[in-house]
């Protein structure tokens, strides 16, 4: 998708919108014969929960959540809703001891990572800056945003692996057990 075709999309009245969420959910589950769940967490899982119960296809859709990472009143709303709930094998101050603190984005936490485990002085400049490539435009993609470079002196580890391993570690687990998609 382009920018016009999000700005066309972002502008779609609120019915086009959820016909339009509707019909994805349906087309996926129907790709996957089924076999399909959605990972529960907060306010954005709630909207596609809402969806998916919009259609008759769908409305049974099993919903996961990784509960020993989430916050109570999530919790407490995803039990509430019948949620499959699973636990972590890790906790996130492990986490977040062993990989680092996921700041700003997982985008920006991954660049700043790189960027302190790099040893080499022009890989940490591209990092930085970026470089010319091939086709002598100035590429950008990795580099840590100019407004978020000071936190490569923070006192502490930066990293994007928080979500990765509190959270996709067990849902993928639980995925190759129930033998659905996400």
């Amino acid at each position: 998708m382009n920018i016009g075709e999000f700005y066309q999309r972002q502008s779609l009245p609120w019915q086009c919108k959820v016909v339009k969420g509707i019909r994805t959910l349906e087309l996926f589950y129907r790709q996957n014969d089924g076999d399909v769940y959605l990972s529960t967490s907060g306010i954005d899982s709630a909207l596609v929960r809402w969806l998916a119960k919009q259609s008759g296809e769908t409305k049974n859709i099993e919903c996961v959540c990784v509960a020993s990472v989430e916050p109570t009143g999530n919790i407490k709303f995803n039990k509430e809703h019948g949620d499959t709930l699973i636990k972590s094998g890790i906790s996130k101050k492990k986490v977040i001891r062993e990989w680092g603190y996921p700041v700003i984005s997982k985008k920006v936490a991954m660049s700043i990572c790189r960027y302190n485990r790099t040893k080499f002085d022009w890989v940490k400049e591209k990092r930085l800056h970026g470089y010319e490539g091939r086709n002598g435009k100035h590429v950008y993609e990795g580099t840590i945003p100019k407004k978020y470079q000071e936190f490569i002196y923070a006192p502490y580890e930066i990293s994007e692996k928080c979500c990765i391993k509190t959270k996709e570690g067990p849902l993928s687990k639980w995925e190759k057990t129930s033998h659905k998609n996400q």
